[in-house]
């Protein structure tokens, strides 16, 4: 695996991946501006939520995302990983699942810091992380990553990763923003996006070569267990877990809680 270096700024490589993750947060908080001002505009929902904080939100997020993206990849997928070469992003090794955890954990606190609704503050940034997610699986496949192949369609996993996690999921995302009000009831933007990108994660993992499975992990402190029921690789359960995650969004009660 290589690691694609953009360009030099004297001694020093700027890093594909290091690009990336600023272009993504830039991302995410100039559209998180727009999404705001729809739903203000559109509904009586989001009348409550002020985006007067949302670059200290959005920058302690962003913290606890490649925090737990780096320690999410160490717990998941290498153990051999030191102190130091966590904090080595450019390098690869990213663990979606432990940076969303941690992002929702460090948005979280920041909501209850800044008094905005957690759930609408998931919501609106729900909108355009598909993107983020979309750039970051063209890295990927620049720096050599997920090269294997999807047979059904012919292309490399990190390609039909970027378009079913990424590009297609935020087009789906946007279309229920324009078009449903089912969906502009806190809450349910979130749930919209957990079960999509999950049915999507689910689908690449049976194509991802070395993919770590719960039982391998099981392994490593339990030796004598031989076989466990449903066997799934690490994204596959996080995705189902996000599955369930969702649909309890998607059906949970209207109401304008502070959640």
């Amino acid at each position: 695996m290589s690691h694609f270096i953009l360009f030099h700024i004297f001694e020093w490589p700027i890093y594909l991946y290091g690009v990336i993750f600023v272009l993504g947060y830039w991302l995410i908080l100039y559209q998180t501006y727009y999404v705001v001002n729809f739903l203000k505009k559109n509904t009586n929902e989001y009348n409550d939520v002020s985006i007067d904080n949302f670059d200290s939100i959005g920058f302690y997020t962003f913290l606890g995302v490649v925090l737990g993206g780096r320690i999410g990849y160490v717990l998941f997928f290498d153990f051999n990983m030191t102190f130091s070469s966590i904090l080595q992003t450019y390098k690869g090794g990213m663990s979606f699942h432990g940076a969303l955890i941690m992002g929702i954990i460090f948005l979280y606190f920041s909501s209850r810091y800044y008094k905005v609704s957690f759930l609408k503050l998931c919501d609106v940034i729900s909108i355009s992380l598909p993107l983020s997610i979309g750039f970051g699986r063209i890295a990927n496949y620049m720096n050599g990553e997920f090269s294997e192949i999807v047979s059904i369609l012919n292309m490399p996993l990190s390609i039909v990763s970027a378009l079913n996690e990424g590009f297609i999921l935020y087009l789906i995302m946007l279309f229920a923003l324009y078009t449903s009000k089912y969906i502009h009831f806190s809450g349910r933007l979130t749930g919209l996006f957990f079960i999509m990108y999950s049915f999507s994660r689910f689908f690449n993992d049976f194509f991802r070569k070395n993919e770590i499975s719960i039982l391998n992990h099981i392994q490593k402190f339990i030796p004598f267990v031989s076989d466990i029921p449903f066997n799934l690789t690490f994204g596959q359960f996080f995705s189902v877990v996000m599955l369930i995650i969702g649909i309890l969004l998607m059906l949970r009660k209207h109401d304008n809680s502070f959640v």
